[in-house]
């Protein structure tokens, strides 16, 4: 709790916006305070701000999220902020629409073209059976000669009574007949535990309108020693004889909460098996993974190298607090420290910190060079995070800042807020500074926008009485706006 007052002591300093203006106006913004018994929030945009310098920031970008009234995201849009013509560049967007039982039926995507225009790119159609079961998936592309859609291709898919996928067809579009034409299958089999028990891969030949077989895969299951192996083999079209191509063979050690995975490839020269990767894995007593290791074979030494490593730690609630990366040292022939992510929350997890490391191999130390902090409120709902970066030993400055926004679709009772005919702050028409007063423990902000929705002053509000300098505002009518990342008041305030 010392720590989160001291960033915030710290986050006080005022920070000046230079001309960069937050398209949207401050005076049309609710307070969205309600007592309903239910809390639903919806992320509806991120402002994310580049610091030039402590005082000095330039906005990089916005994010834009709309939902419906059932929670499923309709609109995705992502801006990036164009400093030399004061304006932002669309880059990408999608929209979304869902059947009765939201289930996603359509997407469409866009993508930046000259002139500051978003052009369709692509537009993803799903169909679903009775069941609820993804039955249809087609691809359309836009043809900017003709200005519309193309199909592209298609995949159909039918299960058996268990809900398994029994066969995956994938269909191109001929553009020369505008018909749909076999182009891949998958066909699956299973035993009565929903098993695997081999799978069929075949590509259409359209001179003789029939499936060729390319490969097939075996499964072999020990459920005493549980084990699991796959052969996978590729097929001659000519003679249909079977080929091994790799082999798979994966072990849960259930005992020691582990699974190991080891694959093999075929050697035709020599007609024998030879190692490839290996995959090792172990859990706790949560099923949560606690470690994650990786090798390949290398033919020349014929020896193990290690691709990966990871290790997680977990605290009492589950959360994810702590991951070492490993890398591999080919002198040593063993793992050296590479990275470490470092998880902190406070006692009510009001913020969440994460800190960046990397091993220095000369103090044999975990130097921390990148760190974020994470600010929510009361009801730990998400409205900032600071980004810092290291320039010398235990010294962080801002590289950027990104403020959470959220549409309210049924709240309880969030906070104690003054009844909106309460003034915000007093006085009013104020001089020199204003004072105002926030229920919450922390996780406010204060801003001040000019009228033409220029952000001019930021800065953390603390609970209880405060006081706000205004050296350096020029006289004139702004708008003050208290957010606590759900709650938003604002009121007009005349500077003189």
């Amino acid at each position: 709790m010392k720590r989160l007052l001291s960033i915030l002591i710290l986050s006080t300093w005022i920070i000046l916006l230079q001309a960069q203006t937050i398209p949207h106006d401050v005076s049309d913004q609710e307070n969205h305070s309600s007592k309903n018994t239910e809390l639903k929030l919806l992320q509806d945009s991120v402002f994310t701000y580049k610091y030039l310098s402590f005082v000095d920031s330039s906005l990089m970008g916005k994010s834009i999220y709309k939902y419906d009234e059932n929670g499923n995201l309709i609109l995705s849009i992502s801006l990036l902020w164009n400093s030399y013509f004061n304006h932002f560049d669309s880059v990408t967007k999608s929209t979304l629409t869902y059947n009765t039982q939201n289930q996603r039926e359509k997407t469409i995507h866009y993508k930046s073209a000259a002139g500051n225009t978003l052009i369709p790119e692509r537009v993803i159609y799903d169909q679903y059976n009775s069941l609820g079961l993804k039955s249809e998936r087609k691809y359309q592309y836009w043809d900017q000669t003709s200005n519309a859609w193309k199909d592209g291709r298609k995949f159909d898919y039918e299960y058996d009574q268990q809900s398994n996928i029994i066969t995956l067809t994938e269909s191109h579009q001929n553009n020369q007949d505008d018909s749909w034409e076999y182009y891949y299958r998958k066909e699956n089999s299973y035993n009565n535990q929903n098993q695997e028990l081999s799978i069929l891969e075949s590509v259409f030949d359209p001179s003789t309108e029939s499936w060729n077989l390319t490969y097939t895969s075996e499964f072999t299951y020990n459920n005493s020693e549980n084990t699991k192996t796959e052969i996978r083999y590729n097929v001659d079209a000519e003679t249909m004889n079977l080929t091994p191509v790799r082999k798979v063979y994966e072990e849960l050690l259930t005992e020691k909460y582990s699974t190991y995975r080891l694959t093999m490839k075929y050697q035709n020269a020599t007609q024998s098996w030879q190692n490839e990767t290996q995959h090792f894995s172990e859990y706790d007593e949560n099923n949560q993974q606690t470690l994650l290791i990786n090798y390949v074979w290398e033919e020349n030494s014929g020896a193990w190298i290690g691709t990966y490593y990871n290790e997680y730690k977990f605290d009492e609630n589950g959360y994810k607090v702590d991951i070492i990366n490993k890398g591999w040292d080919p002198i040593s022939s063993d793992w050296v420290n590479d990275h470490r992510l470092i998880r902190t929350l406070s006692d009510q997890a009001l913020y969440q910190t994460e800190i960046h490391h990397i091993w220095n191999n000369l103090t044999e130390e975990w130097f921390p060079y990148d760190k974020t902090e994470y600010y929510k409120n009361q009801q730990d709902i998400l409205y900032l995070s600071i980004n810092y970066k290291q320039t010398e030993i235990d010294q962080w400055i801002i590289n950027r800042k990104s403020f959470f926004y959220y549409t309210v679709i049924s709240t309880e009772s969030l906070s104690e807020f003054h009844d909106q005919n309460t003034p915000l702050t007093y006085p009013n028409p104020a001089t020199d500074c204003i004072r105002f007063y926030t229920p919450l423990e922390q996780g406010e902000l204060i801003e001040i926008y000019s009228m033409s929705g220029q952000l001019i002053l930021m800065q953390p509000a603390l609970k209880g009485q405060q006081q706000l300098e205004l050296h350096g505002i020029p006289k004139g009518i702004y708008f003050i706006r208290i957010y606590n990342g759900v709650n938003i008041r604002s009121q007009k305030l005349l500077v003189e």
